[in-house]
């Protein structure tokens, strides 16, 4: 805060980045263990202060955008471990009540982002002539000490996501049950905690003698499951919201239900029981 936005070199840019090297999680607001910052947030980090800069070079507050000068840090490799088939199906078959089960296959099978999930209410469980979808437009986030219902990730976040027959019974078992408008509530009613939901992701991998793997791993659970069973980068990219796929450099492809569907029907027939 000391450095005049006139005075900021590339100099300057690159100290911060060697600076956050320095740094771990439990100097960043809301964020809890002591890892250290990942080099994806150093990228989003730089990214948003060069798109800050572009603005004040617009206004003609800077002579030049010293991040653009800088070559950005690379974004690290998902760093989250996943679980196998044979885990997921153990994680899933240990479920004690409907709402875990339904929880949990929200997480392995269809791979939403917790805030996603957490956001998810009973208006966004929907039929038409094609079936049962979800429809994932906003997210839980806690800003402020508030949970806040907020817009989700990006534009390819906002999504239709096909439910298959054999996923129906589960939502169905629990919406009987469900006594609040939040698919997912919290002890009170209303949005969940991120944290009382990573309590029982915790909860429910042990109870199925499954190691500790973060909630965020299931999503990548649900990616690598789909690619082993031969499912298309580019149609996992629609699944699960991702705006591009790194693999295949191939532009997003917004698709039918009909191929969607197919793809989740076939894992959650691998990790469901008979």
């Amino acid at each position: 805060g000391h450095v005049k936005l006139q005075d900021l070199t590339a100099e300057h840019v690159e100290r911060m980045a060697t600076w956050m090297r320095a740094l771990d999680r439990s100097r960043l607001k809301g964020s809890h263990g002591k890892e250290p910052l990942s080099e994806t947030t150093i990228r989003q980090t730089h990214m948003i202060l060069q798109s800050s800069l572009a603005d004040a070079l617009q206004r003609r507050n800077v002579t030049y955008n010293a991040a653009e000068v800088v070559k950005a840090p690379q974004a690290a490799d998902n760093p989250h471990g996943h679980i196998e088939i044979a885990e997921a199906k153990a994680v899933l078959r240990a479920a004690t009540t409907e709402r875990e089960l339904c929880r949990l296959v929200v997480a392995v099978a269809l791979g939403l982002r917790q805030g996603e999930a957490l956001g998810l209410r009973w208006v966004d469980y929907r039929q038409d002539e094609d079936g049962y979808y979800l429809l994932v437009e906003e997210a839980i986030q806690r800003i402020g000490g508030k949970l806040t219902r907020t817009d989700v990730k990006s534009r390819a976040s906002h999504r239709r996501i096909p439910i298959p027959e054999r996923m129906v019974p589960i939502f169905e078992a629990w919406r009987a049950l469900a006594k609040d408008a939040y698919i997912f509530p919290g002890p009170k009613g209303g949005p969940c905690d991120a944290k009382l939901d990573w309590k029982a992701w915790r909860a429910s991998l042990a109870r199925s003698g499954v190691g500790m793997i973060p909630l965020h791993g299931a999503r990548g659970s649900a990616a690598s499951l789909l690619a082993d069973m031969g499912v298309p980068d580019w149609r996992i990219a629609e699944i699960l919201g991702h705006s591009q796929v790194r693999v295949t450099q191939r532009h997003y492809i917004k698709g039918a239900d009909a191929p969607k569907r197919a793809a989740i029907e076939g894992l959650i027939g691998e990790l469901l029981p008979v």
